[in-house]
């Protein structure tokens, strides 16, 4: 077993040791690499940490990450207690997984990644991303988050985050995005964003091209997900767009 992490920067060179698909060539990918197989045995061995709060899962290509703050910030001026999961980070890490717009610490994250680390298989362990997906779910349940708010990574549907199960899924503006592993085309990329819609659980979807939007009602309705098109209840005319500011 690996010798218990005692600083920050071993609980980092920890996470980062682990394979990152985000920034590997995609002919160096294996076939099965992504699954949602290795993240879902984590989790069962740290007792399913994602299913003991409400989650708003949000993906997309553009704008998921702002979407994210402003929902997280919402939901806390309303006196909740509220997790946040984006990626990447700016500066810190630690920015990645926040309650109430403050960041984990450096000892919580050690703390946490020593509990974490006796479960991962040394034989087939899992990525860097899931990692810390598993480390924010875990943090977020033991600071007892009234809600948390997750974005996706890469993709949707096979996406490490896709083990929640949100009361509320939410679908930004897509674009071509990771082509290499998500599909060349906007229908293909538009299917695995989209998987992250759940049987039953209503989906709101930002403005999105025709032949996004199509392949994204079509999986609703195949999920009996009650469809929130925002295109459908709000519109806009830009009254002034500079490089500076844009006033709506």
């Amino acid at each position: 077993m690996k010798k218990e992490i005692s600083t920050i920067q071993e609980a980092l060179d920890f996470i980062y040791g682990f394979v990152d698909y985000s920034l590997t060539h995609a002919k160096n990918v294996p076939a099965n690499a992504f699954t949602l197989y290795k993240m879902e045995t984590l989790l069962t061995k740290l007792g399913n940490p994602q299913d003991t709060y409400p989650v708003i899962h949000i993906a997309g290509t553009k704008g998921k990450g702002s979407t994210c703050a402003m929902v997280a910030s919402g939901l806390k001026e309303t006196g909740l207690k509220v997790g946040l999961y984006t990626s990447p980070h700016l500066i810190r890490f630690n920015e990645r997984i926040q309650i109430n717009g403050t960041m984990i610490t450096d000892t919580e994250l050690i703390g946490i990644v020593n509990q974490i680390l006796p479960w991962i298989d040394p034989v087939d362990p899992v990525s860097s991303f899931e990692l810390m997906t598993a480390i924010a779910f875990e943090y977020f349940r033991q600071n007892r988050v009234d809600y948390a708010v997750v974005e996706t990574g890469l993709g949707g549907r096979l996406d490490s985050t896709n083990v929640v199960k949100p009361i509320l899924s939410v679908i930004t503006p897509i674009s071509m995005d990771h082509t290499q592993f998500l599909g060349n085309t906007i229908p293909l990329i538009a299917k695995e964003k989209g998987g992250i819609i759940k049987q039953d659980t209503p989906v709101i979807v930002s403005p999105q091209p025709e032949d996004a939007r199509s392949v994204l009602r079509q999986i609703a309705d195949e999920k009996d997900a009650e469809w929130i098109d925002v295109a459908d209840t709000y519109a806009w005319i830009p009254l002034d767009d500079t490089p500076g500011s844009q006033k709506i």
